[in-house]
């Protein structure tokens, strides 16, 4: 007789045994057999399984647990995940366990590791190149943005840097501007816009360099002119300035295309000329006109007799003043166009003259001169 049981597994046998002689004489005894279920099922987990943060980490994707049993044909199988964070937001380790249960409530578990991983990244779209004029907005709000999206970060950070390449003046460049997005794990990718700055270029020449005029020695007034020309579009609004100028004559301030501006300068005055239009500024800096040189003070005095006393032959304009200093003397100091060397020594007269020569610049130079007479009169001597 079979008894019923807990589990469909499980059962309770009882077997009657009986005894009977040649006379029909028997007897009985029972004997009980329990039949149990006590070993879990025999589990098998998937592999374990790396994928993308934005992957489908189910069964469907990362496989199922099989299980089997020695009693159940068909075990259930079950699983329950526990995340942890990875190492950036969009990362993290799920750490599936799957337990496979009989009829008799027996069961056995494995653990399946599945890693989500953000190698990946972000898809970055460059707003459209452009070509603008100087005046226009050359910031993302007049050239546009970039946009990026992300397979695990809905919000990438996206940046920009500029490169500028210079043209021939301040409204002809290029800007490229490199785009970045970048999501929460670092990864990024980039883009690139080109920005084309074009205007009319303001084309300022120095046309010619001339002093005017004779060149004349310091302490004299002289002036020198400079002719700057350019070439601009027909809408230019050209002005010129310089304030180191005397004056400034022909066309400027001005509002033509093409021009020529005379720029006169005192003879010693560096000039400093800015040409400024709505598209440019150039600037010609430190372009000097240095004042002509005085005839250098050249002399050498001679030996001479005391009544042949020797010259110095100046230019014109020079002037000189001589001085004993020290010594014995007959003579007296003065001055002269031409600086004759003092006269009317006498014997034994010595020590040293010093003659001072001073050009129309107002710059002087001295000579110191010995001198001895020997023996001599008035009228006789040697010069030393």
């Amino acid at each position: 007789m079979l008894l019923s049981s807990t589990c469909p597994q499980a059962s309770s046998i009882a077997r009657t045994w009986t005894a009977t002689d040649a006379c029909g004489n028997s007897s009985t005894c029972t004997q009980t057999i329990t039949i149990t279920d006590t070993t879990p099922p025999t589990i098998t987990c998937p592999a374990n399984a790396t994928i993308d943060c934005d992957a489908d980490s189910s069964p469907t994707a990362t496989g199922s647990a099989t299980a089997t049993d020695n009693c159940d044909a068909a075990p259930s199988v079950t699983f329950t995940d526990a995340t942890a964070v990875g190492l950036c937001p969009q990362e993290s380790t799920i750490t599936r366990t799957w337990t496979a249960t009989d009829a008799c409530g027996n069961f056995s578990t494995c653990e399946q590791t599945i890693l989500l991983v953000d190698n990946a990244p972000p898809t970055i779209t460059c707003p459209a190149d452009v070509s603008l004029a100087c005046a226009d907005d050359n910031t993302p709000t007049g050239t546009g943005m970039a946009t990026a999206t992300d397979g695990c970060d809905g919000t990438p950070t996206v940046t920009f840097s500029d490169v500028t390449t210079t043209g021939a003046c301040a409204c002809d460049y290029v800007i490229t501007r490199t785009w970045t997005a970048t999501d929460a794990c670092n990864n990024s990718s980039t883009c690139e816009q080109i920005i084309t700055v074009s205007d009319p270029c303001l084309g300022c020449d120095i046309t010619a360099f001339n002093v005017v005029g004779t060149p004349v020695v310091c302490g004299n007034t002289g002036t020198y002119e400079l002719s700057v020309s350019w070439t601009d579009g027909p809408d230019a609004s050209v002005v010129l300035n310089d304030a180191n100028a005397v004056s400034i004559g022909g066309d400027t301030p001005a509002t033509v295309a093409n021009g020529t501006a005379i720029f006169t300068y005192n003879i010693g005055t560096n000039a400093d000329i800015s040409v400024t239009d709505s598209e440019a500024v150039c600037t010609f800096s430190n372009i000097a006109q240095a004042s002509p040189a005085a005839t250098p003070i050249d002399f050498m005095p001679v030996e001479g007799t005391c009544d042949t006393a020797p010259q110095i032959t100046l230019p014109p304009g020079y002037t000189c003043v001589y001085a004993f200093l020290t010594g014995t003397h007959s003579g007296n100091t003065g001055t002269g166009a031409t600086a004759m060397y003092p006269a009317a020594l006498v014997n034994n007269d010595q020590g040293t003259v010093q003659f001072t020569i001073t050009n129309p610049c107002g710059t002087s130079e001295t000579l110191d001169v010995n001198f001895i007479c020997v023996s001599c009169a008035a009228s006789s001597g040697t010069w030393d």
